[in-house]
């Protein structure tokens, strides 16, 4: 019979050089020289920390942190992080409140986020800054091209009344796993839907001063250029925020309603 000896059970670690990924960062801004640069900070940083991921994104030049949830949010301002965050998967139940007074960017989804931020900004006295995020074909957790004239409607409502304050428009690519996958339909979606809003909503002016007009692929930093995104997975993923090609035509277009 063999002998029983006892094991020493050692919990696995890993060591995450943050220098490394904040090089990462600068290079990659270095790449996109002028628009700013978003680092998808979610899942606790992909799991290499959230608040030391996002301390060293920032460090390393990035202007903006994505988040999933709105915890990951108000943990990284709790921890002192002051770069503008922006955070797209919540309930109407969710801690609304606690990012908006935060000064959390919050993504609307359809007619039901955009009445939860109204009624959570109205009881604060604050205005909360909302971003569209429209579904070109992920199927999860967007603004359909059918639904957008609906939400549009209530954002411009919500506007006038002081509420909120509408930055920009964004998407979340299906085929994250196949870069190359991404052709010019799910691109088409987007534009089109960037084509229907009212530039007067951003800065009141044409889309120049536009801040967000950009993309999101979770993988390949090195084939998904061309879709206006990048990834520095597995450190963390990326994503520059970009004007999007010949939207300027759209003030000569007539509104859709």
């Amino acid at each position: 019979m063999r002998e029983n000896r006892g094991v020493t059970q050692e919990h696995a670690t890993a060591v995450i050089d943050l220098g490394a990924l904040a090089r990462n960062v600068e290079r990659i801004k270095s790449h996109v020289a002028g628009p700013e640069v978003m680092v998808i900070v979610k899942a606790d940083g992909y799991g290499h920390g959230l608040v030391p991921s996002a301390k060293a994104a920032v460090a390393g030049g990035a202007t903006w942190l994505g988040v999933a949830l709105l915890q990951e949010a108000i943990t990284l301002r709790d921890a002192g992080v002051t770069a503008r965050i922006l955070a797209w998967l919540y309930t109407v139940d969710d801690q609304m409140s606690e990012c908006i007074e935060r000064d959390v960017d919050l993504a609307i989804n359809g007619v039901d986020s955009v009445a939860a931020i109204v009624c959570a900004a109205e009881a604060l006295g604050k205005t909360a800054r909302v971003h569209i995020k429209v579904d070109t074909g992920l199927n999860r957790n967007g603004v359909t091209i059918v639904d957008l004239p609906a939400v549009l409607r209530e954002i411009t409502s919500a506007q006038r009344a002081g509420h909120i304050e509408f930055i920009g428009i964004m998407s979340h690519l299906a085929f994250a796993d196949e870069p190359l996958h991404v052709g010019l339909s799910v691109l088409a979606r987007f534009v089109r839907a960037a084509l229907r809003l009212p530039f007067s909503f951003a800065h009141r002016q044409a889309p120049r001063g536009w801040e967000g007009r950009y993309l999101r692929q979770s993988h390949s930093l090195t084939h998904s250029l061309t879709a206006d995104c990048e990834s520095s997975a597995p450190r963390a993923s990326t994503c520059r925020k970009m004007p999007v090609p010949r939207v300027t035509a759209a003030r000569r277009l007539p509104q859709q309603r």
